[in-house]
Order: C-alpha cells, then structure tokens, then sequence
C-alpha cells in the first residue's frame, strides 16, 4: 500500500483532492480510515491505492455519499475505518 500526496493536489481543497481519486476508479471499492487520513481503494489485483486527505470521517462520508457510494462500518465491531461501495 502507498499513499501519496500528488504536486498536483497543491492549491485543491481536500474534499476536491479525494472526490478526483474517486473518480479516476468510480467502481471499485473504497475504505475510509479517518484516524490516518487514508483514502483507499481496492484494486483488482489485490493491491490498495491510497491517498492522505485531510478531513474528518464526517467529512470523508459526506464527499463519498455525493459521490453515489453507500458507505457503512466493517462487520468487525473493533474496527472505525468505513467501507464504501458504489451505488
């Protein structure tokens, strides 16, 4: 997993910064961790694309639930981060 803080994110809001990376990969599954400010997206090989954006969890669903994604807490009951799934 890699996270990046792109140059080309310089100047754009953070809710801009994460509803691009959204939308370079609108059907796949996100995971939202708003403890570490980790965005990340589950790709078909396996691998997680992340990104650091820095917002709070409400924030984070907010931009997610414009988005079309349904975004709910893992079955895990000791985990925070939030799974979401397009819709």
């Amino acid at each position: 997993m890699a996270a990046s803080d792109s140059p080309k994110d310089t100047g754009r809001s953070p809710s801009d910064v994460l509803t691009a990376f959204v939308k370079e990969e609108p059907n796949l599954d996100y995971t939202v961790d708003a403890k570490s400010d980790l965005v990340c997206r589950n790709l078909p090989n396996g691998q997680r694309s992340c990104i650091k954006v820095h917002l709070d969890q409400k924030e984070m669903f907010s931009v997610m639930q414009k988005l079309d994604f349904f975004c709910s807490l893992p079955i895990d009951p000791t985990q925070t981060y939030l799974e979401c799934r397009k819709i």
